[in-house]
């Protein structure tokens, strides 16, 4: 019984731990949610059904009718806001009952978090033997198991963004720009971040990157049409009878408005505007030697800051920096840090959860301190590894 064997057996009990606490969260909004399928996907699952039907996926009355046949009891149907061409994702699982579509989703959701969170802990130096370590950070992250729970589309976007930095590290640049646009299924959670991709690929003059782009774009956005040919009016016509002035979300911009007065609707986009002004100077000054790797992190980080919308489940972009900090600290880090400093982490995740728990509304504002929190914390411990590293060591700047 060598060390080997007990390596092996202890990220046997980490991935165990994993898991039921994946199951346990689950349950708990199951439990409360799921009797009369109030949760997220059931507004995906249902739109791609009335959408397969030839019906307006935007209408409250159809979504209304399928999500009862299902087994909803709620007399208000749960619609979807995203873009018609979410949908395309969809309507394969369209096809079968609810809740297998449910399960299903849930199954893709965890093999998201679990490939996404092992590329990234190797990516940042982590032992490629304690990868379930970065599952484990990841699946804790509330953003993530929440999102997991409820069914959310928000993993997509962790998805899209871990795609983006393996293609690019490869140099499929065109597979690169097919997986950016699946940001767009949420769109203004990666503003910053959007225009400096767009300013590298237009530096670069990596073409690929838009011809992939465009593809995809063309083949999301082209399947909706096909089976109801005025989708887009549809789209437009929801988002004009519920527009998004109505929803007070967990971030920092909605905190803005709160505070300087709830009518001033302008307000909602002050934080974005000066997060564009910063990424814009950050790739001005590191253009010649940008690198995804040490900057994806950061700047996914500071447009979920800055989002003019975003609930508590759609800063899973804030997932790469929290891997690429934990891996870094696995490695560089004594026994007994690396101890106290995921204490800590576990105190965090006990205390967000347990304040969503007991404070969540579903149109209050809650968690906006989040992201600021996660950003400054971020900070740092980079600036922190980088004063403590040996130049061999050093983040990509």
């Amino acid at each position: 019984y060598g060390p080997m064997t007990r390596s092996k057996s202890r990220a046997s009990w980490i991935a165990l731990f994993a898991a039921i606490l994946l199951c346990v969260a689950s349950l708990w909004i199951w439990t409360r949610f799921g009797a009369d399928l109030w949760n997220d996907h059931v507004q995906y699952w249902s739109a791609a059904r009335v959408l397969l039907a030839g019906g307006n996926p935007y209408e409250p009355s159809a979504l209304l009718d399928v999500q009862q046949a299902a087994g909803r009891q709620q007399e208000e149907a749960i619609l979807m806001w995203n873009p018609p061409w979410v949908l395309t994702l969809f309507v394969p699982l369209a096809f079968v009952p609810y809740r297998t579509s449910a399960l299903i989703w849930l199954l893709a959701q965890t093999a998201i978090v679990l490939g996404g969170c092992g590329y990234l802990w190797r990516l940042y130096g982590g032992n490629p033997n304690r990868s379930m370590r970065g599952f484990l950070i990841g699946i804790l992250f509330p953003p993530v198991f929440l999102a997991i729970g409820f069914g959310q589309v928000s993993l997509i976007l962790f998805l899209a963004l871990v795609l983006f930095l393996w293609l690019v590290q490869a140099g499929r640049y065109t597979a690169a720009g097919a997986s950016a646009f699946l940001m767009t299924i949420k769109p203004h959670l990666l503003v910053p971040f959007g225009i400096v991709l767009l300013a590298w690929a237009l530096k670069r003059g990596r073409r690929r990157i838009f011809l992939g782009a465009i593809g995809a774009a063309a083949v999301l956005s082209v399947a909706p049409v096909l089976l109801r040919p005025g989708i887009y009016g549809d789209y437009l016509a929801a988002i004009g009878s519920h527009p998004p002035r109505e929803f007070v979300t967990d971030t920092l911009a909605a905190g803005l408005r709160l505070i300087v007065g709830w009518d001033r609707f302008w307000v909602q986009f002050v934080p974005v505007v000066f997060g564009v002004v910063w990424a814009v100077s950050r790739w001005i000054k590191k253009r010649n030697d940008w690198s995804w790797p040490g900057e994806l992190p950061l700047l996914a980080l500071v447009s979920a800051v800055v989002a003019p919308y975003g609930w508590l489940i759609d800063f899973v972009t804030a997932l790469p920096a929290v891997i690429q900090v934990a891996a870094i600290v696995s490695e560089r880090e004594n026994a007994r840090v690396r101890r106290l400093l995921f204490a800590g982490y576990l105190c965090f995740v006990i205390a967000l959860t347990t304040t969503h728990i007991l404070f969540w509304d579903p149109i209050g504002y809650v968690h906006g301190w989040l992201a600021p929190a996660l950003l400054v914390g971020y900070v740092a411990m980079r600036a922190s590894m980088e004063r403590s590293a040996s130049p061999a060591d050093r983040l990509p700047d």
